[in-house]
């Protein structure tokens, strides 16, 4: 016997437990028992021993959390690209005003306010 799918998603204060295949759901109080509801149902509707009986349970969340949570992960991917660029172009203005002042990188450091391994670290990319 193959594993049938169910869907568990929260209706008010319990949660509803689906098997689509079948037609049939439940309600149970915790998201944690809704695997062995899950069984039980199919078992009971194929009059077959619940330990024979193999269910994947896939848990619905809100799409509107998961739309926002969506959002989130895209700005913090923006977000992180932006500090990669701000670091290149960092390195960038540093590197040429070392090379173009002909500067040390303690003079850098001092004309900048940043330590000189800082400098050291920009102009060469380490």
């Amino acid at each position: 016997m193959g594993a049938w799918e169910a869907t568990v998603e929260r209706e008010g204060r319990v949660w509803r437990v689906s098997v689509p295949a079948l037609g049939i759901s439940d309600q149970v109080a915790r998201l944690g028992e809704a695997d062995v509801c899950a069984r039980e149902l199919v078992a009971g509707a194929e009059g077959v021993p619940a330990e024979r009986v193999e269910v994947r349970v896939r848990p619905l969340a809100d799409p509107g959390v998961l739309a926002g949570l969506a959002e989130a992960d895209a700005i913090a991917a923006e977000a992180a690209a932006l500090v990669e660029r701000s670091a290149r172009m960092r390195a960038g203005i540093v590197r040429s005003y070392v090379e173009e002042q002909h500067l040390t990188y303690r003079e850098a450091a001092r004309l900048l306010g940043i330590s000189m391994s800082r400098v050291q670290q920009l102009v060469t990319g380490r």
